[in-house]
């Protein structure tokens, strides 16, 4: 199973939500290179839909952001700005879903294959449903700023969906109330509570059982199963690693690219490598790994030349793989076939 925590280091927050922010404060007069400065991120890179940042350079980012901005309601800012489509598979997946409360329960179910920061769960009674978010990792001073998009992100994606906005719902947040409480009234005609042991948005039951305007049976099962076919090769009971080593395995040479293998999956390879993260290990490492365990398997067979086994993984230059096999075992292909000789 993949850790459910990470460090911050580990570059696997997707950028694209956040070069949102950085357009914000360049309508506001920011420039570019002013809100880049420290956070070691590429100016190409935010306009990379795969590329990916760490929390480290996220923090930086986003107090650049805060530093130079006029507006104290950033965050919510960000969140009116994100639209459903901005999730990719899982925004789909909720817009042709029948009803709202489908999408909000997809929305919770699948969040970690967008975002590594939160936690989110959703449930019903009665009277409501209630989407829950809760901290993946320690956000610091930047927890305020990330629970004010997500709330107003969350809004604003409902009010798309339904074509029409919510009335009668209700926010919470686990902040105190910050001095601008007011502005608030902007962005969701009503002030939510502050200082709750809980990030909550509650929507009542009559807007959860409206039928959706792009509601589609078809291409909704579609995207279901593409997103659990990811969840099952990031969180299913066989690690992502040793399925990942069973299709380099197979394939011709024992190789395939990153973006092959991630192309297999039906995801982008941004998304491989984030969840690759997870395990503290690298594609190429894979790779390597494979091609030692075939080649002594062959080995052990007995049944082909070293010259043949050495094409068999990969390697057309028989002291190439001489090379390479001693640094992966410690001894030369011939040796290690006469240990049991």
């Amino acid at each position: 199973m993949l850790r459910q925590t990470f460090s911050a280091e580990d570059v696997i927050i997707p950028i694209h939500y956040y070069a949102i922010l950085v357009e914000l404060l360049s309508e506001q007069g920011v420039a570019q290179d002013i809100l880049l400065t420290g956070t070691q991120i590429a100016a190409s890179a935010l306009k990379n839909h795969q590329a990916a940042i760490s929390f480290r350079q996220l923090k930086t980012l986003i107090h650049n952001a805060q530093s130079h901005s006029t507006h104290p309601t950033l965050g919510l800012l960000l969140g009116q700005q994100i639209k459903v489509s901005s999730h990719g598979l899982i925004g789909y997946a909720a817009m042709t879903a029948q009803t709202l409360g489908d999408a909000m329960s997809i929305a919770a179910k699948y969040v970690n294959l967008v975002t590594p920061l939160a936690k989110v769960t959703y449930h019903s009674d009665e009277s409501n449903g209630f989407l829950e978010a809760e901290e993946s990792i320690p956000l610091g001073d930047i927890k305020q700023f990330c629970l004010e998009s997500w709330a107003c992100c969350l809004y604003t994606m409902t009010a798309q969906m339904l074509g029409q906005a919510i009335t009668d719902f209700e926010i919470e947040l686990s902040f105190p109330q910050p001095i601008y409480v007011d502005q608030y009234m902007t962005f969701f005609g009503k002030i939510p509570r502050f200082g709750c042991n809980y990030n909550r948005v509650s929507i009542p039951k009559s807007f959860l059982e409206i039928p959706l305007p792009l509601a589609d049976r078809s291409s909704h099962q579609l995207a279901i199963e593409q997103c659990e076919a990811q969840m099952d090769m990031f969180y299913g009971p066989q690690s992502l690693v040793d399925k990942i080593k069973q299709i380099i395995t197979t394939a011709p040479d024992c190789h395939l690219t990153m973006e092959e293998t991630a192309d297999i999956f039906c995801v982008t390879t941004r998304t491989l490598r984030r969840h690759l993260k997870s395990f503290d290990v690298n594609y190429q490492n894979i790779l390597v790994e494979v091609k030692k365990e075939r080649a002594c398997q062959l080995i052990d067979e007995n049944k082909h030349s070293i010259e043949l086994i050495a094409e068999r993984v990969g390697y057309q230059d028989i002291s190439n793989f001489n090379r390479a096999f001693k640094k992966w075992t410690g001894t030369t292909p011939a040796k290690f076939r006469q240990r049991e000789a």
